[in-house]
């Protein structure tokens, strides 16, 4: 278990990841958190389910590995998501038509059980990243920045 918590954290740093900040820090306001909110719905809405796209071999992504990524998916869906989307796809004719993802979209469980246990997974993949957690304020998607 230990091994996967680092593979993970290794991969979040390469990785990177993108969340509303906590209550008082110097993060976004209100008004970008609705904005984050905005983009991760459009994200997730026009996005592909992370585990059939990474089993593609003609996805990639710019700077993980895939590797890393369906580690990372398979450990969130373990904590409780609802469903994984890759988002900010972009095909890309000179590479030989792969097609690129730009983040992971996870949609939030309801049921708040759920939803607590998802918060203290990300919350810790955040922390091994040296990024700050978030409070659970309600919203419906969480994602991971990818590039």
């Amino acid at each position: 278990m230990k091994a996967i918590a680092l593979f993970v954290a290794v991969g979040l740093v390469v990785l990177g990841c993108s969340k509303p900040a906590s209550e008082g820090d110097s993060g976004p306001g209100a008004d970008e958190k609705a904005q984050y909110a905005k983009e991760d719905a459009a994200d997730f809405g026009a996005g592909k389910e992370a585990k059939v796209w990474l089993a593609d071999p003609n996805h990639v992504f710019f700077k993980a590995s895939k590797e890393t990524v369906a580690g990372l998916v398979r450990d969130i869906y373990a904590a409780g998501a609802d469903e994984i989307r890759v988002g900010k796809l972009d095909k890309l004719e000179d590479t030989g038509n792969k097609e690129f993802g730009g983040d992971l979209v996870v949609k939030l469980p309801g049921d708040a059980a759920k939803r607590k246990t998802m918060f203290t997974a990300m919350n810790k993949f955040w922390a091994e990243a040296g990024d700050d957690p978030t409070k659970d304020e309600g919203q419906q998607y969480a994602s991971f920045t990818l590039d």
